[in-house]
């Protein structure tokens, strides 16, 4: 199959249809033959839609099909964030960035596989089905975001709504070989995102090229309403984004990012793109960063308090599954829980134990969050030096079906060496994500390369809070240095 429509940018496709060269139906028959020569491979999608909403024509998104993560409200469309608990659920409301990309035309192709409420970091622990890395169909597409990488991996739609929560849009972007850029905090709505832990919790977009990822950007950007966390700042202009990139840019990275458990081909990557970036002119230098084990306690409070709560909420009252043949409350509650995954049962059981002092907890909240404030005003003096920061997007490559189960992380006959390997991977991939996440900074991952095996590699770009248009300037540089050939063009 030639795929000579997703050979082309979404901006060139608008050009394409705005002169009449194409028609929405020559994408849309493109994108079927995609669906049919992937979908039962990889398990992209929980549900799948022919078109969802109308179809604004005038548009600019007009013919372009694109998937959402299944944790975001679609009006009239299945939507289970991964989970039995809701697998009857219809939302009566589009999320906002789902409005915003159908107001320009855009229609839903389908709703993408995720881990269960996001507890998870291979898409393992769907209630549904686990989905497999186009890559490698032996190999995971990381998570919870992994059915929406596969999916604009293999061309079933031009890209992805999804949400982000600790890595979980980047990583896997970047096992899947292609584009996931999480805004900063507040630039685009939360509203409808069926979260797992709010104040952390960002939607973004996984494209196959970082000008899409600008282009979606401009359309989900902006203030609402509907969330007292969205923000009024200076409206994205796309037209602004530079085609190329001053040197005078002063890049950063720590060397504790290349500790030792690293995968030997990511870490040659990374200092590939150093040494790249070294001989066009850039300033590299080398970064003491603030103390990750604090971070990643501060993280894992808020995260624990706001999970706990969030799950509170399915009682079988509401929405949701409701168990029958009850006696009373008690069993109420236990029986419609029960068909919760092991991991988020899991979930409930530690972290409303961790939790449950709600007096001692609102005393060790508030000076998390004290301490949150000390250690943002640390990273601000650190770009006070350096204009970004750059990471490994995963320490590893693509890990195997079944690295979940077998390293402890979500049940499952624990395999001591794989469990090791899991600590490290998550220390090293807690050190890439948390600090966009806990201070809301906006970050990118884009391919940089393949491993000898063909497994792609991923670079990780953040910079400070509403330097959203600087890290997109220099992830298209990077881009253009590199030269990544999508899985589209390997296959």
């Amino acid at each position: 199959m030639s795929n000579r429509l997703y050979s082309k940018t979404i901006w060139e496709l608008m050009e394409l249809l705005g002169a009449r060269e194409i028609s929405s139906q020559d994408i849309h028959k493109e994108t079927q033959a995609n669906i049919r020569k992937w979908e039962q491979k990889v398990n992209a999608f929980i549900s799948y839609c022919e078109i969802s909403g109308s179809v604004n024509k005038k548009g600019k998104l007009s013919g372009i099909p694109f998937s959402v993560k299944d944790n975001l409200s679609t009006r009239g469309v299945l939507t289970t964030a991964g989970s039995e608990i809701l697998k009857d659920y219809i939302p009566p409301f589009d999320a906002t960035v789902v409005k915003k990309c159908k107001a320009e035309g855009g229609f839903i192709i389908g709703k993408t596989n995720m881990d269960e409420f996001g507890h998870g970091f291979t898409t393992e622990t769907s209630a549904f089905k686990t989905t497999r890395n186009p890559w490698d169909l032996e190999r995971l597409p990381g998570g919870s975001s992994g059915g929406a990488a596969s999916a604009v991996a293999t061309g079933m739609g031009f890209f992805a709504l999804a949400t982000e929560n600790l890595d979980s849009l980047r990583m896997p972007a970047a096992v899947c070989g292609v584009v996931g850029f999480k805004p900063t905090y507040g630039r685009c709505s939360r509203y409808g995102i069926i979260a797992m832990a709010s104040s952390l919790e960002c939607p973004g977009v996984i494209t196959r090229n970082v000008d899409d990822a600008a282009l979606i950007f401009s359309f989900i950007e902006g203030k609402d309403e509907k969330d007292a966390n969205s923000m009024n700042v200076n409206t994205f202009d796309i037209s602004k984004l530079e085609s190329s990139i001053s040197s005078d840019l002063k890049i950063g990275y720590s060397p504790a990012y290349l500790g030792k458990d690293i995968d030997s081909e990511v870490k040659a990557a990374f200092k590939g793109v150093v040494k790249k970036l070294s001989d066009n002119g850039f300033e590299v230098e080398e970064i003491v960063i603030p103390d990750p084990e604090a971070e990643d306690f501060m993280n894992n409070i808020i995260y624990r308090s706001e999970v706990s709560s969030n799950l509170a909420r399915y009682d079988g009252i509401r929405y949701g599954y409701s168990a029958y043949k009850i006696r009373d409350l008690f069993d109420q509650y236990f029986n419609t829980r029960s068909v919760f995954g092991s991991e988020v049962k899991r979930q409930i059981v530690t972290d409303t134990l961790a939790v449950e002092d709600s007096e001692k907890l609102g005393r060790i909240y508030i000076e998390v969050q004290k301490l949150r404030g000390e250690f943002s005003k640390k990273w601000n003096k650190i770009f006070k030096n350096v204009d970004i920061m750059i990471s490994p997007a995963s320490p590893n490559l693509a890990l195997p079906v079944g690295f979940g189960r077998k390293s402890g992380f979500i049940g499952g006959v624990v395999e001591k060496r794989i469990a090791e390997e899991g600590k490290g991977y998550m220390r090293l991939q807690g050190m890439y994500s948390v600090p966009a996440v806990l201070y809301g900074f906006p970050a990118i991952s884009v391919p940089i390369g393949l491993s000898k095996n063909k497994l792609p590699i991923g670079l990780n770009i953040f910079a400070n809070r509403f330097e959203d248009e600087k890290i997109l300037d220099f992830g298209n540089y990077i881009e253009g240095m590199v030269d990544f050939k999508g899985l589209l063009n390997e296959f």
